[in-house]
């Protein structure tokens, strides 16, 4: 059976995915002002479709009841199809097992388990299936309904805001929480839910697309509590062996939406809280305008393995949305899953009483907003009573000065006309001069007021200035924060880095290297994984004991399974270089072995002693073969020439000699030297 996982859960490259027979299981990261693609597998009808001809894809031999029109997309392991049911007069999309993988138990019993485990997820919000088959060659197909619409990714795209629109991107995602939680009462998780997985119909309708890294939870209880654990209501072929088919360390998803412990390849620890993760990285990407991670494939990818949240839980502070969605959001990235709500059935529950508090604000603001509009209305009315009130009282009094000023002028005339004209000047006079004073009056309140409203403005303008200042310091402060957090990231990301890089280079047995790796990394940043490296390089690896003299000289054998070692104590032993065990112990020297020496191929072993001789043995019995002599003291060292045809020896009579190694016959003798060799 392929194997699904990669060492630590790193990521698979797309040929080892291909290799693995598993199609699109990790995405490239999503950088910032990118949209995500949509999935290969499941493209959408609005998109520009490719024809036969440029992906040269021969059509599956169906029955005749379906006529495939189009090649919609193709994948890691299957190809998509747009075709018409003749029978039922429809369109269906169509999914084929490639043709390469005709073959593949593995990867057929994958696509059949997609097929049974999306045909009993029956909700309005879940693409339904309506037949399996299999073709004349035994590759499986199976029809679903043609999904028609715009990806969410895609719709996030268009924005000129992250608050553009929100009402509507927050209905959508009501439905994806309720088709979540309904596939979560069946006992099912989807693992991969993001905008692409999400497609919007043009009159409103929400589908959770591509179900094919779903997984059935085995024996795990309902959210509510229970006496004992409920079993799946949900059941495939492959129910009784996922844990064979998804192993320890598979990274299975998208990075940029992936709660920490999917990211670490922690399958046995993934159940409904971990789609509850990604249902938080939807809602922040709807809130903020970003997923959760975001940056390079690396940064993305380490970023969801440490679980570093802060940034995406800053964005959402910093953005316009109400407090109680930023809190859900919040609660459902929690980097540890016990910290977050138990499924999506309580993040939909949330939603909705969210929703509904808004309609009872909305409501409630339009109550308050016509009973304000009543009481305008009757101040209004009340403001007019008094006026006719006031109109009526001058009218009256208007008349009462008509009235006596008759009478004046009656006493006037009675009293002359020349009186009462000398007297009616000097009023009109006083009058006009009144008129004037009042009228300059104005003028001045005029002018003070201008002058006023001036200094006013003047004075806000000021505190306006000092506002734009102490905010332009403020940001730039802030900006100078985050520069330092982002430069303190990155080392930390490069910290990470050298230190699996040294764990790398100690498994292959490159410990210089590992120990330039090592010595390279920040002083502040060490930790107990730089300990514990540092005593993993300074270790012994194995000690053998067996010798009652001093060792003089120790050597591997050419395939590193075997060491030799020469001793004060006249043997040479031979150890089990992986157990440390001792295998054969040679003896016959009579005085200290100096040197020991393999043959090329591993079958000799010559050995250099204090008592004039070199000895040949065999390495696997331990027999003498040759005893070598013809040095006036006592040899040094020995060694065989790289095709083992020859022996050369050392020695304290100052000259080397060289032997033919088969028969121990002398060779050449070498002098010249002026001391021991």
């Amino acid at each position: 059976m392929p194997n699904e996982s990669s060492l630590s859960g790193d990521p698979l490259s797309p040929d080892d995915l291909r290799r693995s027979h598993i199609p699109d299981l990790v995405e490239p990261a999503t950088t910032p002002g990118t949209t995500p693609p949509a999935p290969s597998d499941w493209p959408t009808t609005d998109e520009v479709l490719p024809s036969d001809n440029e992906l040269a894809v021969a059509k599956p031999d169906l029955p005749r009841r379906y006529d495939l029109k189009k090649l919609l997309g193709t994948g890691g392991m299957g190809d998509v199809w747009l075709g018409r049911d003749r029978r039922l007069r429809r369109r269906v999309a169509v999914k084929v097992v490639q043709e390469r993988w005709a073959g593949d138990a593995h990867v057929l019993r994958r696509f059949v388990d997609e097929a049974q485990l999306t045909s009993q997820l029956q909700h309005p919000s879940i693409p339904p299936l309506y037949e399996m088959g299999e073709l004349p060659d035994g590759r499986p197909y199976f029809c679903m309904k043609v999904v028609r619409g715009r990806t969410l990714a895609a719709l996030l795209g268009k924005r000129a805001g992250s608050d553009d629109d929100l009402p509507r991107f927050l209905a959508v995602f009501g439905q994806v929480c309720q088709a979540v939680a309904y596939a979560h009462n069946k006992g099912v998780i989807h693992r991969d839910l993001k905008p692409a997985n999400v497609m919007v119909g043009a009159f409103g309708e929400v589908q959770v697309m591509d179900w094919g890294l779903a997984k059935v939870l085995k024996n795990i209880p309902q959210p509510a509590e229970t006496e004992k654990p409920a079993a799946s209501v949900v059941e495939t072929d492959q129910t009784e062996q996922l844990d064979q088919l998804t192993q320890a360390g598979a990274v299975l998803g998208t990075y940029a939406y992936m709660p920490p412990e999917q990211a670490r390849g922690e399958v046995a620890h993934l159940d409904r809280r971990a789609d509850v993760f990604g249902l938080g990285a939807l809602l922040c990407e709807v809130l903020s305008g970003r997923p959760p991670y975001v940056g390079t494939r690396e940064e993305v990818k380490i970023h969801a393995q440490l679980g570093h949240l802060q940034p995406a839980l800053e964005r959402l502070a910093a953005c316009n949305a109400d407090g109680d969605l930023t809190a859900l959001a919040g609660a459902c990235l929690a980097a540890r899953a016990v910290d977050r709500p138990a499924d999506a059935v309580a993040v939909a529950a949330a939603v909705a009483a969210y929703q509904a508090a808004v309609q009872e604000r909305l409501r409630a603001a339009e109550i308050e907003s016509a009973a304000a509009a009543a009481r305008a209305e009757e101040a209004k009315e009340t403001v007019a009573a008094a006026a006719r009130e006031e109109e009526a009282k001058a009218t009256a009094t208007a008349e009462r000065r008509v009235r006596r000023l008759s009478t004046a002028l009656a006493a006037a005339l009675f009293l002359g006309v020349a009186a009462t004209g000398y007297f009616l000047v000097q009023s009109w006079q006083a009058t006009v001069n009144a008129e004037v004073a009042h009228r300059n009056a104005e003028v001045e309140r005029e002018k003070a007021e201008e002058l006023a409203g001036r200094e006013t403005q003047a004075r806000q303008e000021a505190e306006n200035q000092k506002g734009r200042a102490e905010g332009a310091e403020r940001r730039a402060k802030e900006a100078r924060a985050e520069a330092e957090e982002q430069r303190e990231l990155t080392a930390l990301l490069r910290y990470s880095n050298q230190i699996a890089l040294v764990q790398r280079e100690w498994e292959v047995g490159n410990v210089a290297a590992a120990w330039q790796h090592l010595e390279s990394t920040r002083p502040d940043f060490r930790g107990w994984e730089y300990r514990y490296a540092h005593t993993l390089l300074n270790r012994n690896q194995k000690t053998f004991r067996g010798h009652t003299g001093g060792v003089e000289s120790v050597c591997f054998s050419p395939d590193g399974k075997r060491l030799a070692s020469a001793s004060a104590d006249t043997t040479v032993r031979l150890w089990d270089a992986r157990t440390g065990r001792e295998a054969l112990a040679l003896k016959g020297h009579t005085k200290v072995v100096r040197s020991v020496a393999f043959s090329p191929d591993g079958t000799r072993l010559a050995s250099a002693s204090g008592d004039g001789t070199v000895r040949v043995w065999d390495a696997a019995t331990g027999q003498e073969v040759l005893t070598l002599r013809g040095h006036t003291g006592s040899f040094y060292s020995v060694c065989f020439s790289p095709d083992g045809k020859r022996l050369a020896s050392a020695s304290f009579d100052k000259t080397v000699k060289v032997w033919d190694a088969a028969k121990g016959q002398e060779a050449p003798t070498f002098k010249g030297h002026k001391g021991e060799v």
